[in-house]
């Protein structure tokens, strides 16, 4: 049994589930200094991508079973903010993150964090989507 199937359960009647997640597309890295901001480079995520069409797949079946109605979605940007690279990258390890940092992506940001008094940007779009249980149909 799929997990959300036993969240469907355990909610009352009418419950509320969120789920948020980023959007399957590169986040941005970027070095602020002031008010000028400088595009490093994309960072890529395929590995996550798949696993979010996987569960979006996931949410649109349990819609389609009547189990969840979606009530409302909205897209917002997450901004994250770093004082170095390997700031970042101890944030990361933190947070148990698998996805890799490609090495020449590291380098330039290192390369344009070196004569600023900056900071590295990551944005990263999220989706919230809220869902509303609902008891489906008797057959």
């Amino acid at each position: 049994m799929h997990v959300l199937h036993r969240v469907h359960r355990w909610l009352r009647p009418g419950g509320r589930v969120l789920d948020i997640h980023p959007e399957p597309e590169d986040a941005r890295v970027e070095v602020r200094d002031g008010n000028r901001v400088t595009f490093v480079g994309p960072y890529a995520r395929p590995a996550i991508y798949d696993n979010i069409h996987r569960a979006r797949d996931t949410l649109a079946g349990l819609v389609g079973e009547g189990l969840f109605a979606r009530e409302r979605s909205t897209v917002f940007e997450v901004l994250y903010h770093f004082h170095s690279v390997d700031a970042w990258l101890a944030y990361r390890v933190e947070r148990g993150t698998s996805t890799e940092v490609d090495a020449a992506l590291r380098a330039r940001a290192r390369r344009e964090l070196a004569d600023t008094s900056g900071e590295l940007l990551i944005r990263e779009q999220m989706r919230a989507t809220r869902y509303r249980q609902r008891h489906p149909a008797p057959h």
